[in-house]
């Protein structure tokens, strides 16, 4: 068991599973549907009366139109290198050896990028480059931008801390989930009701 998540499990604090999480993107929304009904259920169980609330096994960060910083990906690949898949489908530039080129403008600055190979990972220059235009990029706006956040972080990615996973699609959320909520009772997604009594961290 991971450090952290032992001394969470001493001290009877919740884990923190955070999505990266962009509305504009319908996988984005399905996800954090998924994550909001799974910590509903975790605190209603059959079992459990309504006036019982336990104390919650694990609380949602929502980080909206955000990227992870370069921190955040060297801990994704140190501590989550068995998820490389669900890494590499967030970042375009790491999906081919196929180059790419992007160049936006916003007062008077620009900003280039160009792909990485698939078998190479970001450096520090290469992580801030692509950090500030996926910043730039947001700034812009719909209206006026050619290409979109998208292209550079594609949401949603979603990293459980305590147990060191990574999840980008149904699948992979479900196999994280499992820890905290029988799969039985997995919400699909596939509906519009969003339980809201576990509310969510939004930075």
């Amino acid at each position: 068991m991971p450090i952290m998540s032992l001394l969470k499990t001493l001290q009877s604090t919740p884990a923190t599973i955070t999505i990266f999480h962009n509305s504009k993107i319908p996988l984005s929304n399905k996800l954090f549907r998924i994550l909001q009904s799974a910590a509903h259920r975790q605190s209603h169980t059959p079992n459990t009366p309504f006036a019982a609330v336990p104390v919650p096994k694990f609380e949602i960060n929502v980080m909206k139109d955000q990227m992870p910083t370069y921190d955040q990906y060297l801990h994704f690949l140190n501590q989550c290198n068995h998820d490389k898949a669900s890494l590499h489908d967030s970042y375009p530039f790491l999906k081919g050896r196929k180059k790419h080129y992007y160049e936006t403008s916003h007062s008077g600055h620009s900003v280039t990028i160009r792909g990485v190979d698939m078998d190479r990972i970001f450096t520090e220059e290469e992580y801030e480059m692509i950090y500030d235009a996926f910043n730039k990029i947001q700034e812009l706006g719909d209206n006026i931008r050619d290409v979109t956040p998208a292209d550079v972080f594609k949401a949603p990615l979603v990293v459980d801390w305590d147990q060191n996973k990574l999840a980008h699609d149904e699948a992979t959320l479900k196999t994280m989930l499992a820890k905290y909520v029988p799969e039985s009772e997995h919400y699909s997604g596939s509906g519009t009701g969003i339980a809201m009594d576990a509310q969510p961290v939004v930075n």
